[in-house]
């Protein structure tokens, strides 16, 4: 008889991308057939134990393009679907056929911008590095390369440093500037204001919104930040994280 054994959580959600490498370079074949729906069951889990609350959820599929048990695969896609987590679905198939416009239908809306098919093991083996790219450039838009992250910051002369929120009062004060426009059209704002900080909407509701901050950024402050943006401190106060604005400081030198 056939046995059904769940999915294998070979390791955690984390940013230790080199422990993430030995995992998968130490994975063994399990053989049998392609079980999609045990691969959902364990992704949800591994969200919901281990996802941030204010970050996007994805799953990325890569499989052989075909599956088993096509009801109870579109039934855990679906719940995924429906705790708004993102599919992307990547699968390494020779020939098109039909099993290929089901992996569409489970992958999110729309179709297009998160299926992308590698036409085989062959082109994959001599075109890796091709096909990573056309996979990042299409599930990983907001990807950046560090080299080209720093040239355009060098040209801007302003760093993000709070992602999803602004300020609170105690930190520094606000003035609405712009209700629509970029983010460099907001630090023009904040720079003829001679202010050195400025917060532009995030999301679909704020988008193209700018207010001029008005937070003490020293020449040391803003070096501080630009050398680890990790928990970087609202002097005198706190964030306040709504997920509606970003926030940005100005290098003192260009003001």
């Amino acid at each position: 008889s056939t046995t059904v054994a769940p999915a294998l959580n070979v390791q955690e959600l984390t940013d230790d991308f080199d422990l993430v490498r030995q995992k998968i370079a130490a994975l063994k074949w399990q053989r049998g057939f392609t079980n999609m729906a045990q691969g959902f069951t364990m992704a949800d889990v591994m969200l919901s134990q281990g996802g941030r609350p204010r970050a996007q959820s994805a799953v990325m599929v890569l499989s052989d393009g075909k599956y088993s048990f096509k009801f109870q695969t579109a039934e855990k896609a679906q719940e995924l679907k429906d705790k708004n987590v993102q599919i992307f679905m990547a699968p390494i198939a020779e020939f098109k056929n039909k099993e290929l416009d089901d992996l569409k239908k489970w992958a999110s809306s729309p179709w297009e911008t998160n299926f992308e098919r590698i036409p085989g093991l062959k082109p994959l083996k001599y075109n890796a590095e091709i096909f990573i790219q056309k996979l990042v450039a299409k599930f990983c838009p907001d990807s950046f390369s560090p080299a080209k992250s720093a040239a355009q910051e060098a040209l801007q002369q302003y760093i993000l440093v709070h992602e999803g929120g602004w300020p609170n009062e105690v930190c520094a004060k606000r003035q609405m500037k712009l209700r629509s426009g970029s983010i460099d059209d907001c630090a023009k704002e904040a720079r003829d204001d001679g202010k050195l900080a400025f917060g532009v909407g995030s999301n679909r509701n704020t988008r193209g919104m700018c207010f001029v901050l008005d937070l003490s950024v020293t020449q040391e402050y803003f070096n501080k930040a630009k050398a680890n943006r990790t928990n970087v401190e609202c002097p005198g106060g706190a964030w306040e994280d709504s997920g509606m604005f970003d926030s940005y400081i100005i290098n003192p030198q260009t003001v």
